[in-house]
């Protein structure tokens, strides 16, 4: 998304409609990198929790991608500007 200058990063309104807000707009690497973590970290406790035999694991494993879409669209927000 291309703001009004020209600036190929997200406008603060976009960011702020994501679960970490403002935080993300100021330090968007951080902020990815944390999203990345909260992902994968879902994605293994959800491999334990299948692996246990308790099925509701594969809602974390499924809920994980949105942390990791999160984090990667942050990340790449921040290589742009």
């Amino acid at each position: 998304m291309n703001t009004a200058t020209g600036h190929g990063t997200r406008t603060r309104a976009v960011l702020m409609k994501f679960p970490i807000g403002d935080f993300g707009y100021r330090h968007p690497k951080f902020a990815g990198t944390v999203e990345i973590l909260v992902g994968v970290w879902l994605i293994i406790l959800g491999a334990i929790a299948c692996a246990m035999g308790r099925w509701w694991g594969v809602l974390l494993i499924v809920v994980s991608a949105l942390p990791l879409w999160i984090g990667q669209d942050f990340l790449k927000s921040s290589a742009r500007g």
